[in-house]
């Protein structure tokens, strides 16, 4: 078990998220004293009792896992076809989330989401920036990087935190070590800065982030004691656009088709919300320019497959592989044309919908790579993290361990989340998506329902369909339920 000083010091952080000013409290709501106190409570009584986790009895044996957590840039599901290293290496020894989805497609909500296992409507990081977006509106104090240095873990960060990361001497708490991306030079790949453990380094033209970061993941895991449990964020910017390939991919021939769905620039849009209504549809130069970019980001994806390859075998040489819970995922996707849209944020799935897949060999060494079609988000890596250390997020999270799926004593955690999004190139909207059904509500009463069992490319809209009128009234209310509170500018 984690020892009583370790506890001290989380009961300590804990009672210090309690002191947050009126600020912090409207955009945390969840977190208020009751859930406080609650945590602290449950905090000391495990510093005495027996955790049935399987992270608390590999602490018990002295050998708590190890962590690594890889999350890419706009990569879509179904996009893993030219990484051969992570399907043999993750994939083969793990478990496929073939239902895993992001609530608010967009980066900056979708990795505040990943950090502290919370809603939007929770963690109050509604955009990528402005006053409900991006690195200002993030507060790092509770996070599972301070819940795992807390826990004794060595903790590393290398490559991308959030939109609007600009002072490079700011290093955000939980992080021994500190390699983040600065935001807004638009030098991502080549020739890019970054804050080197609070100290601005300018990288060389020659030097490409995603090997330098990759490589650095792999100097962190083999410089980590022995006897320490180690925790990496590696966060490559591939495969974002501008998609830069590294020079030795830049000529790769994947041998892609052009990407046509049925929805691919849709005709018909008549049914759409007004929004859509007035997008136009994509001309000649728009269409050969999501097919340059679509390549380009599939290569800029191969050097990432080199970065896993590299850190599977730092893991191996290490020791440390067999009891490393890995987890590859993406903070959202981007949509190649589907409904005439070139964007993230959308609620459709070329945006919402991620790849998304784990490795623990403890638990899942015998799934051989088998699927899961559980809907799984981005919110439940924390507190599947959190379960498998064997502690007690100290704010509360909104999502659900993911460990019942990975041992197979479960088949589902959830039937249904939210959607939400605040304004940023696409309207205000909140909803409710189940694995067969997507129900939306925008600001100023657009609304769509999708029966995506037997509509998969959502070209036909029901929601005037009296024939699903219960089943679109389930989902309003759930979203009206749960969206709370609401995004900022939007209203029912």
């Amino acid at each position: 078990m984690l020892d009583l000083e370790i506890r001290r010091r989380s009961i300590d952080r804990m009672l210090r998220t309690a002191t947050f000013d009126a600020s912090t409290w409207s955009r945390r709501r969840r977190a208020t004293l009751l859930p406080v106190v609650a945590a602290v409570l449950a905090q000391i009584v495990m510093v005495v009792v027996v955790i049935g986790s399987p992270g608390a009895v590999a602490a018990q044996r002295g050998d708590p896992l190890d962590i690594v957590l890889v999350i890419t840039d706009d990569q879509r599901a179904g996009t893993l076809t030219h990484m051969p290293r992570l399907r043999r290496r993750i994939a083969a020894r793990g478990v496929r989330f073939r239902s895993a989805f992001i609530p608010n497609p967009s980066c900056c909500p979708s990795r505040a989401s990943f950090l502290t296992g919370t809603y939007s409507h929770t963690n109050g990081v509604w955009k990528n920036g402005g006053a409900f977006g991006g690195f200002a509106a993030f507060d790092p104090s509770s996070t599972i990087a301070t819940w795992l240095d807390d826990a004794g873990y060595r903790t590393g960060l290398f490559g991308k935190y959030l939109n609007g990361y600009t002072d490079a001497s700011i290093v955000p708490p939980g992080w021994d070590e500190w390699f983040g991306f600065m935001s807004g030079d638009g030098r991502s790949y080549y020739g890019f800065t970054a804050s080197v453990n609070g100290e601005l380094v300018d990288f060389a033209d020659d030097e490409y982030s995603t090997t330098v970061t990759s490589a650095e993941v792999s100097r962190f895991i083999r410089s980590t004691p022995a006897d320490r449990p180690l925790f990496v964020f590696w966060t490559p910017v591939a495969p974002h656009s501008p998609a830069v390939p590294e020079a030795a991919y830049v000529d790769a021939s994947l041998g892609l088709e052009p990407w046509r769905p049925p929805n691919f620039n849709e005709r018909d849009v008549s049914d759409k919300s007004s929004w859509l209504r007035r997008t136009g549809r994509l001309d000649a130069s728009q269409r050969l320019a999501i097919d340059a970019r679509r390549l380009d980001q599939y290569r800029t994806l191969l050097s990432v497959d080199d970065g896993i390859a590299d850190i599977v075998k730092s893991l191996r040489q290490s020791g440390r592989l067999s009891n490393t819970l890995v987890v590859f995922a993406s903070d959202n996707g981007v949509m190649w044309g589907e409904h005439r849209l070139i964007r993230k944020a959308a609620p459709f799935d070329g945006a919402s919908h991620v790849p998304m897949l784990v490795r623990y060999d403890p638990l899942t060494a015998q799934r051989r790579g088998g699927p899961s079609r559980s809907l799984v988000l981005n919110l439940d890596v924390a507190p599947t993290i959190a379960e498998l250390v064997g502690l007690v997020p100290p704010t509360g999270v909104d999502g659900r361990s993911l460990v019942p799926l990975l041992d197979g004593s479960a088949v589902h955690v959830r039937k249904r989340f939210v959607v939400e999004h605040a304004d940023g190139g696409v309207p205000a909207y909140c909803g409710a998506r189940t694995r067969d059904e997507l129900f939306v509500h925008y600001v100023g009463g657009d609304e769509e329902y999708y029966r995506l069992d037997d509509d998969p490319y959502s070209l036909e809209n029901l929601i005037d369909d009296r024939e699903w009128r219960r089943e679109i009234e389930a989902l309003r209310r759930y979203a009206r339920r749960h969206c709370d509170p609401v995004p900022p500018g939007f209203f029912w």
